[in-house]
């Protein structure tokens, strides 16, 4: 079977079984198949699949309540960066200030210099991916109000063990705060993208999550797509 129809199958896969998902998040949930049909679209120039994107946008808007968690992995930290990234790829246009003033709220309410957990999922490193993302809006107010707290944020990282993930969300923030350099936070979905590994013989062998990790059908269908 070749690439297009691949993708096509993948696409119908997800349009049939993202309804019964109640995870809104980006890395498991709604929010990083909304990411691929975003990217579909434009590949296949097709409004329908635009048009569900948009309304799965909608959804998952419409669900951010105090029941979500505010971590990265399943949470408002990570719905907040999809928006950024959809936004900064001028798939939507919004006011990330006014559109989110929740999840900003949620993140500063936070105590940073308290955060013990430096994890992706549900830690420091999620937490500064949402942050460098709301720092590369040049249009935006967040960073210029919240500077106590970047700085905060800067010395917690700086106080965990560091990988060179860490290291490089610390160069990224340190860099903003020293010289104002806007970090290209979306290099974060190439890098998860480019560990997606695809084999067109073995895609509907055993089931797998719908996703854009661990090798789901969201994280396939970007790589198939080329996004990284």
């Amino acid at each position: 079977m070749g690439k297009e129809k691949e993708l096509k199958r993948i696409a119908q896969y997800l349009l049939l079984h993202t309804s019964a998902i109640s995870n809104i998040g980006l890395l498991h949930g709604k929010m990083g198949i909304c990411i691929f049909f975003f990217y579909y679209a434009r590949h296949t120039k097709k409004e329908v699949y635009k048009m569900y994107a948009e309304d799965l946008l909608d959804e998952i808007y419409s669900e951010i309540n105090t029941n979500v968690p505010a971590n990265f992995s399943n949470g408002l930290y990570g719905i907040g960066w999809g928006i950024r990234y959809l936004s900064e790829n001028k798939f939507v246009k919004v006011n990330s200030d006014i559109v989110l003033k929740t999840l900003d709220q949620a993140v500063l309410e936070r105590d940073i210099r308290r955060v013990t957990d430096s994890s992706l999922d549900t830690g420091l490193k999620g937490i500064t991916y949402y942050i460098l993302s709301r720092c590369a809006d040049e249009d935006s107010v967040f960073a210029k109000t919240n500077f106590r707290y970047l700085n905060d944020l800067l010395s917690t990282l700086k106080s965990v063990k560091t990988d060179e993930e860490m290291t490089a969300l610390i160069s990224s923030l340190e860099r903003f705060i020293s010289e104002g350099k806007l970090p290209k936070f979306d290099l974060f979905l190439r890098k998860m993208i480019k560990n997606t590994r695809v084999s067109k013989w073995d895609i509907w062998e055993s089931p797998r999550p719908v996703g854009i990790i661990n090798n789901g059908f969201a994280g396939i269908g970007l790589r198939m797509l080329n996004v990284i």
